[in-house]
């Protein structure tokens, strides 16, 4: 019978579970290694330099454009005030006469552009504008308002709007508190008529009282009256 001759040591034959994973690893080694002439420095820590700022953004998004009363139709794109209307115009007539009412002028003052005046429109007048916060100080010291009662001193159904598309019918006292001056886009004139007499001794308001309303940001406020202010 024929024997098998033994191997060697060196001839022992390599399982072929070991013959593929070395195959494996050697793949592995030959894709890790680095291409030839190429290197990649490493640290082992960071760097000391400032850091650089984060980026931005090259069309930072613009602001709207400032608020207007009004604007030409070539003006490009702007940003308009939307006018506050009758009922607006009626919370600043009120709270002017319930601050009239309380006698107090720092309330009226709050109530009044810093220019505010009123025009006196009785025939005969000596002095026909006053600063409006001086002419109510003075009236307060001759005439007793605090039992008036805003609420009936005149119907809210009853006062007259204008504004600037009703140049041609604005009340004849408008033209004595303008002074020429035009109204503003936004602006509101609110005549209202006193019902009867204010107080049992003396009239405390003429039969008409007619305000010019500039409007500043959401309410308005006094810029002129026109009153036949009773003597």
């Amino acid at each position: 019978m024929h024997r098998s001759k033994p191997l060697r040591p060196c001839e022992r034959a390599v399982p072929r579970a070991h013959l593929a994973w070395l195959i494996q690893a050697l793949g592995l080694l030959m894709a890790c290694a680095p291409a030839s002439g190429v290197r990649f420095n490493s640290s082992s820590h960071l760097p000391d330099t400032p850091r650089r700022p984060d980026g931005s953004s090259v069309n930072p998004t613009s602001s709207p454009p400032a608020v207007q009363d009004g604007c030409n139709a070539d003006a490009g794109i702007v940003t308009l005030r939307t006018p506050l209307g009758s009922e607006g115009a009626l919370v600043t007539v009120r709270a002017f006469f319930e601050a009239v009412r309380n006698e107090d002028p720092i309330a009226l003052n709050a109530l009044a552009a810093p220019t505010a005046t009123v025009s006196q429109t009785r025939a005969g007048a000596l002095l026909r504008v006053h600063h409006l916060g001086y002419s109510w100080q003075q009236r307060f010291q001759t005439r007793a308002y605090e039992n008036i009662e805003p609420a009936t001193l005149f119907r809210s159904s009853e006062v007259e709007f204008f504004d600037a598309k009703d140049a041609a019918a604005l009340p004849v006292e408008f033209t004595v508190a303008s002074a020429g001056e035009a109204l503003g886009p936004t602006d509101v004139i609110a005549r209202v008529h006193v019902l009867g007499e204010a107080t049992a001794s003396r009239r405390a308001f003429g039969d008409t009282l007619t305000f010019w309303l500039r409007q500043d940001g959401q309410h308005y406020l006094v810029y002129r009256i026109a009153e036949d202010i009773p003597l």
